[in-house]
Order: structure tokens, then sequence, then C-alpha cells
């Protein structure tokens, strides 16, 4: 369920009732709130994201505890972190509840995670390509010095 009132981004205080009420009408149900997802004025894009928080949420729950499942019987022992679309990480029980921050993470991780490789094997520069099911993102990294690539924003959707 996604809450979003007008002005929640000053005073949640609304939004937070609505969600204890429907937390106590729908047991287990998945709630999530503008002011929690994005606390800022414009409206359309909190509205937005707050509602594909609450699609892509539940989906993310249930996918993430499965892995921490599988990680658990297999022994892990590590620290697992999840990408956010910002190029930052975010551990399993935040994104659980901020799945938003998930959406576009592979476009943001795969150009760096590529340059680290190509390096490796003595190279500067790559071309990436992330394909997924509706979805086609490619990324070139030029290395400009050996710390920092140039990089350049760029995204078309259709």
């Amino acid at each position: 369920m996604a809450i979003s009132y007008l002005w929640s981004f000053l005073d949640p205080s609304h939004e937070q009732r609505t969600a204890e009420i429907l937390r106590e009408e729908l047991p287990g149900v998945f709630v999530t709130m503008s002011h929690e997802v994005l606390p800022q004025i414009r409206a359309y894009e909190r509205h937005s994201t707050t509602v594909l928080n609450a699609f892509v949420g539940p989906k993310l729950q249930n996918y993430l505890a499965n892995i921490k499942r599988q990680l658990a019987d297999r022994g892990f022992g590590g620290t697992l972190l999840i990408v956010q679309s910002n190029g930052g990480v975010m551990s399993p029980e935040i994104a659980s509840e901020m799945a938003v921050n998930a959406l576009m993470s592979g476009p943001a991780a795969a150009p760096e995670a590529a340059l680290q490789y190509a390096r490796r094997h003595g190279s500067q520069d790559v071309i990436t390509v992330d394909m997924g099911g509706t979805s086609f993102d490619v990324a070139w990294s030029v290395a400009v010095s050996p710390c920092s690539p140039a990089t350049a924003k760029s995204a078309d959707i259709a």
C-alpha cells in the first residue's frame, strides 16, 4: 500500500496514522509512506516514487529473504550489500523497505565493476552492457587517470 499525502513532507502525522490503521486492518501488508521514501515538495515525483516502492517492495523483500536464507544455509559469514541506483550500497533490511532505491542499480554498478575488471587485465577503457527483460543499458567508461574515469550522464527511456 502506498500512502502519499500532499503536505506529508512537512507533517507526516497523517501518513503515519494511516499506516498504523492499515497495519492493524491488513496484517502483513507492505506499507510505504511518501515522507520516508522521498520527503520533498514535488508531489508528482514523491507520489510516483512511493507507488513504485509499494509495487517493488514485496517482491524485493521475498527475493532478499530467500538470498539471505540460502547464504546462511551455505555458511556465508560476510556482509551482504545491495547496490543502489545512485551507485552506493545498502543493507538488505534497508533495501526491503526502500526497494525503489534498487531500481536501475545494474546500470549504476556495471560500469565501475567492469572498469575494475578491465584494470586487472591491463585496460583502462571499457564498454558495458546491462540487458534485462525490458531494458538495454550501455555505458562507456574512459579512464582519464588511473583513479578517475570520465563520466557523462545520458539516458533514454522508451
